[in-house]
């Protein structure tokens, strides 16, 4: 399911999950044992299924994960020790 072009209502992917179908099927018939075209289809839906679910919590949590993966040290302002002797000199 995706939401429609008005970004409320719900429609199914239809043409998304015929693709992997058709795709499936097509690629079996060039296979050299001949599975199932019917059952290589079902198995390219749920394929495409399980790897639309696991690309929207990748994009979801990337940020989350950058974060905790990428956390930046607190940088505390040092001085130089030049400065001090000028400073110290006048």
């Amino acid at each position: 399911m995706t939401y429609a072009s008005d970004e409320k209502s719900l429609r199914p992917q239809v043409f998304l999950y015929t693709g992997s179908f058709g795709g499936a099927a097509l690629a079996a018939l060039w296979q050299p044992y001949r599975p199932d075209p019917v059952v290589k289809g079902y198995q390219g839906i749920a394929t495409q299924a399980w790897v639309g679910v696991l690309c929207n919590l990748l994009a979801e949590f990337a940020p989350d994960f950058k974060r905790a993966i990428h956390h930046e040290k607190k940088k505390f302002a040092t001085l130089d020790c030049t400065d001090c002797k000028t400073a110290n000199q006048r």
